[in-house]
Parts: structure tokens; sequence; C-alpha cells
């Protein structure tokens, strides 16, 4: 709407970042953790969720506000790149923590909440946001101050729970070590 541009135009334009951005930010996101976990930092999976977090937010919320559709491209693409990598982590960072026999439940969990709350939050809240605006063509400022309204407690949160999390994984391993041996002892 913002660049006059056609249904076929964007969806060539948005399918090409979702094939390309997607699995970059992924394999970003996959690298970044491997090479904190290899350096000793129990919390990069965290660590790539909160980096994720920190690239797309503002890339969400500045692309739809561009003054021309390449650089809204550039920083929709840069949005993509930081979701996929923080989508990537998510999952990993929630593991960290699960005990082996509860990962599969976990995670249905975990995908479960995302699914039904960004379908059923996602378009609705946007959609009110531009009726609020009272003009059809404040979608882009809708889209806006979405990225906006979930992107910054989602940060927060993430930085806030760092402590926490450290902790809890550091149990976890001493929870784990104490059974291996105890484990063993038992053979």
């Amino acid at each position: 709407r913002n660049w006059g541009w056609n249904v076929g135009e964007v969806g060539t334009a948005v399918g090409l970042i979702l094939l390309t951005a997607g699995p970059l930010g992924t394999l970003i996101g996959i690298w970044l953790t491997n090479r904190g976990l290899a350096a000793g930092r129990r919390d990069a999976t965290l660590r790539v969720l909160f980096l994720g977090l920190v690239i797309g937010v503002p890339a969400y919320t500045l692309f739809p506000l561009t003054p021309s559709a390449s650089i809204g491209l550039c920083a929709l693409f840069c949005a993509h790149i930081g979701q996929a990598m923080a989508t990537a982590a998510g999952p990993a960072t929630l593991m960290m923590l699960a005990p082996g026999q509860l990962r599969g439940q976990v995670t249905a969990v975990y995908y479960l909440v995302i699914s039904i709350s960004s379908q059923l939050l996602g378009p609705p809240v946007v959609g009110l946001i531009t009726d609020g605006f009272g003009d059809p063509h404040a979608l882009r400022y809708a889209v806006s101050l979405e990225a906006i309204i979930v992107g910054i407690p989602s940060i927060l949160l993430v930085l806030l729970g760092f402590a926490s999390y450290r902790r809890s994984v550091v149990e976890m391993d001493e929870l784990l070590s104490r059974n291996s041996v105890t484990a063993r002892g038992l053979r």
C-alpha cells in the first residue's frame, strides 16, 4: 500500500525475503549458539534469542515506515533474520532446562502457545489499532505500533530473565550430573 505495489510484486519480494532471510537467520543463530556453547556460555541459546529480538523488533517497527520500497525490503529482510534467529533459539533455550523425558511435550506446548497467540492476537490487534486511527491508510502505523507493543516487553522479559536462566541451567547440569553418577553406580 505504501509504495503502490500490486499483490504479485509484494508476493514475489516477500517470498524471496522469506526464502533467504529465514534460513540465513536460522543458520546464523545456530552458528552463534554453537560458538557460545563452545566458549562455555551456558546461556548461549538465550543470548541468541535476545540478539534475534534486538535485530527483529526495530526492523519490524521501521519497515512499514520507510520512505521507499527498497529500504522497506531491506528492513524486512533484517526483521526476518532476527525473527529466524529468535525462532530457532526459543525451543533450544527451553531444551537446556527440560528433562529428557519432557522435552517433546515442552516443545509441543511452546509451539502451541506461540502459534495460537500469534494468530489470535496478531492480526486482530493490527486491525483494532488501524480502526483506532480511523484511516485504513494508517495500517503502516498500526503494524509498527504492534511491533513496539509486543517487541519491547519481549526484549525486556528476556533481559530480566538472564540471571535466573543461567542459575537454572547450572542447576539442571548439576542434577543431570548427579543422576548420571548415581545411574553408573547402580550398574
